[in-house]
């Protein structure tokens, strides 16, 4: 992507608002033009394909033990969101369907 081009969709982003017109051409965009990305996930990819080593989470096992922290990147991150929906895919879930977790607090 060069740098014009996402010079460009920054300005896009960014709406002047000063009359009612302005908002309502903002309203007659589409949503994807404000929020590119579907889901959580696709945030998660989108910054793993941008920054893979960036830490997603860190994992504090002891307060005040920080030697001890596990730190995962975007890239771990949504390495281990993909396996556990493998995981639920293979267990019979289906697409759209709602999934709850319940577990210890451990990573």
């Amino acid at each position: 992507m060069t740098v014009q081009k996402i010079v460009r969709q920054k300005i896009v982003r960014q709406k002047i608002i000063r009359t009612e017109s302005d908002i309502a051409a903002i309203e007659r965009e589409e949503f994807s033009a404000f929020l590119p990305h579907a889901s959580p996930f696709e945030v998660i990819q989108a910054t793993a394909a941008r920054n893979p080593d960036r830490p997603a989470i860190r994992y504090l096992t002891r307060v005040g033990a920080p030697e001890t922290d596990v730190t995962l990147s975007y890239k771990d991150f949504a390495g281990r969101i993909r396996q556990a929906a493998n995981l639920f895919r293979r267990l019979g879930v289906k697409k759209h369907e709602a999934v709850a977790i319940l577990a210890p607090h451990v990573l």
